[in-house]
């Protein structure tokens, strides 16, 4: 009986010193917020830039389907990107964030519907009315960005880049 007390006990106290039991039991180090804060703003650097050329794409006095092709097929670049980085994103930011994360990821996938039937028209009233729908829903994947950014402390935006600016 003895043998087995101490047996037990000799168990339970490598288990409790053994590093790797202690680090299975508590789960992994959370990531601290100012590394998820800059790797969340190298994520978005690419959309922000591809935006920004939308934007002054869109601006040009001549601008039309044909002539603002390349940008946003580079924005729909860009979003594919980050589109497939936000989830690792929000796997690694603490739980109080995930839900704003999610908004972003819905919005990323909002957005890039929206610009590939801005892409696939094929005449100026179908290109059009892609536009007006993609205005319409562009804010808010601007104001999920811009919750993202606050969540992890960075500072916001005083004007998100889109192409309503």
């Amino acid at each position: 009986m003895l043998r087995l007390g101490l047996a037990v006990a000799v168990t339970l106290l490598t288990m409790a010193c053994n590093p790797m039991q202690k680090a299975a039991s508590t789960g992994p180090t959370p990531t601290p917020l100012a590394t998820l804060a800059t790797r969340y703003a190298q994520l978005m650097e690419p959309s922000n830039a591809a935006s920004t050329a939308l934007a002054k794409a869109l601006a040009a006095p001549d601008a039309s389907m044909t002539s603002t092709r390349a940008a946003f097929t580079s924005y729909r670049s860009a979003l594919t990107t980050l589109g497939a980085s936000i989830p690792q994103l929000q796997a690694d930011v603490p739980a109080s964030v995930r839900e704003d994360v999610q908004r972003l990821r819905d919005g990323v996938t909002t957005e890039l519907g929206d610009v590939d039937a801005i892409l696939s028209a094929t005449t100026d009233a179908a290109w059009q009315a892609a536009i007006t729908r993609w205005y319409s829903e562009v804010e808010s994947f601007a104001g999920a960005a811009q919750l993202v950014r606050a969540d992890l402390g960075r500072p916001t935006m005083t004007s998100a880049p889109t192409p309503s600016s």
